[in-house]
């Protein structure tokens, strides 16, 4: 049996958007949930260097709908005015991100992951998956296997 888990994340929470979700799924015996994004938008400030990929600084980062666009507007311009007056924003890219819902768990057995899976496809999660390895089982559910990604 799966040892009930926190999700195990990079952002270390589960987004507000679908904790009722995930919280119903990790109380199924034969599921656990080990990564999770309910959808987000992000805007990223980083080197316009493609060969430097550290660093950088997240302008927005939202797992739910952005209420005000024209105050989000402004405060992405006040961030990147603060960076540009601080000597900051030099060779600089703000890049827009829209990512989809995904979700990633691992079930006890394969006839739970082909049930998790049928019911993704069915419901439109067309690049959903089942992965077999020796000793996991681990389905993952998604869109579409790409992102809005604009500089």
């Amino acid at each position: 049996q799966i040892q009930v888990s926190l999700d195990r994340s990079p952002k270390g929470s589960l987004d507000a958007p679908i904790v009722d979700f995930l919280s119903w799924l990790n109380e199924q015996v034969s599921v656990v949930t080990t990564s999770s994004c309910s959808g987000r938008i992000a805007i990223f400030l980083g080197s316009a260097d493609p060969s430097n990929s550290k660093g950088g600084d997240w302008l927005l980062s939202s797992h739910v709908k952005v209420q005000d666009p024209s105050a989000t507007w402004e405060e992405m311009l006040q961030a990147l005015e603060q960076r540009r007056q601080s000597g900051r924003a030099e060779a600089t890219l703000a890049t827009l991100l829209l990512e989809p819902f995904v979700l990633h768990a691992e079930c006890a057995d394969v006839n739970t992951g082909q049930q998790i899976l049928s019911v993704a496809r069915e419901a439109g999660f067309r690049e959903s998956g089942v992965s077999l390895g020796r000793k996991r089982v681990m389905v993952q559910v998604r869109t579409l296997a790409m992102r809005l990604e604009v500089p």
